[in-house]
């Protein structure tokens, strides 16, 4: 019964983090390779500021905008 209990409740938080992750994406178009460019910066392989500089240069050349 407990084995039940616990599938179900994995089964249900596994449901509504894959509802979350398909709504976010859906609202936002972010291309792979600016997905990479964060993963190096979260992994620690580019700097804060290498990173921050990558954006900058991303928005000021409209490559991405951010909605206001």
């Amino acid at each position: 019964m407990n084995k039940i209990i616990a599938i179900s409740i994995l089964a249900v938080i596994f449901l509504s983090i894959s509802i979350t992750s398909i709504s976010a994406q859906s609202k936002y178009d972010i291309p792979s390779w600016v997905k990479g460019v964060a993963g190096f910066w979260s992994e620690g392989t580019i700097t804060d500021d290498d990173f921050v500089d990558c954006l900058s240069f991303l928005i000021d050349n409209d490559i991405i905008t951010i909605p206001k």
